[in-house]
């Protein structure tokens, strides 16, 4: 099965996210592919189970794919991070993410592998697969960057308004500072690219049925070396706070 239809030219991308701050094309991708996705991710997220509360932070060369849980004033979602130097999590969705970032790359005037060789800067990407679930999944309004190199962001949709979710999803403030609703305008097979320093967020996802959001994109980071131990202190916060929770319901029994 092939990926898909057709490929946007870098220069238009470059150009469009230049004008608006985003763009949306359609029928990129092969419906059939789409599905395919679908079908794993609902299915994924359906039954996965996770005490993980690390939605994003640092990460560490090397590390295993997980998955994590997160619900807090800041964002309530599901995220699967596959690291490439581990077997996916699911191969499609691996090899749908690579084709896409090394476009990107062209976008942006990279080397088109930037980011999926060894370099000397730790400068990679991981994949996230992201579930906000049905009953009130959001992320606050924010804007991403990453040092000094510029970052265009894409976003893959796996389920869709008006389908499998009826209110809320991905919002965009454009260069003339009007909010998008993009997931008003997304449809099977579209792709989205946008300047991550353009304010975006998940307005709550609610619906009648069990599925909600689900997306995918390729992050680039920074990858910490073993030299570095904050992957350490992320641990033990999360143990802390996963025991803390446990002995306060102890104690409050008592």
């Amino acid at each position: 099965m092939n990926h898909f239809n057709f490929l946007p030219e870098p220069q238009q991308i470059k150009e469009d996210i230049a004008n608006n701050g985003y763009a949306i094309y359609h029928d990129v991708i092969d419906k059939r592919y789409i599905e395919l996705l679908k079908s794993f991710w609902t299915d994924y997220f359906l039954h996965v189970n996770s005490n993980t509360k690390v939605a994003r932070g640092t990460f560490l060369l090397g590390e295993k794919n997980f998955t994590s849980r997160t619900k807090n004033n800041f964002w309530h979602l599901y995220r699967d991070f596959d690291f490439l130097w581990n077997q996916a999590t699911h191969k499609p969705t691996r090899d749908l993410n690579i084709a896409l970032h090394k476009l990107r790359n062209l976008a942006q005037g990279f080397e088109k592998n930037k980011g999926l060789l060894y370099s000397e800067d730790n400068y990679s990407v991981y994949i996230s697969t992201s579930h906000y679930p049905p009953n009130g999944g959001f992320l606050q309004p924010h804007i991403d960057d990453h040092k000094d190199v510029p970052l265009i962001h894409f976003m893959i949709p796996i389920t869709f308004k008006g389908i499998d979710y009826d209110s809320g999803g991905l919002s965009i403030v454009d260069n003339s500072g009007k909010l998008i609703d993009v997931d008003e305008h997304v449809k099977h097979g579209s792709v989205l690219f946008f300047d991550g320093r353009n304010k975006h967020g998940i307005e709550p996802i609610q619906s009648k049925g069990n599925i909600g959001r689900i997306g995918t994109f390729a992050i680039p980071t920074f990858f910490l070396t073993q030299e570095n131990l904050p992957i350490l202190f992320r641990t033990l916060y999360g143990e802390y706070h996963r025991y803390r929770n446990t002995l306060l319901k102890y104690f409050n029994k008592s």
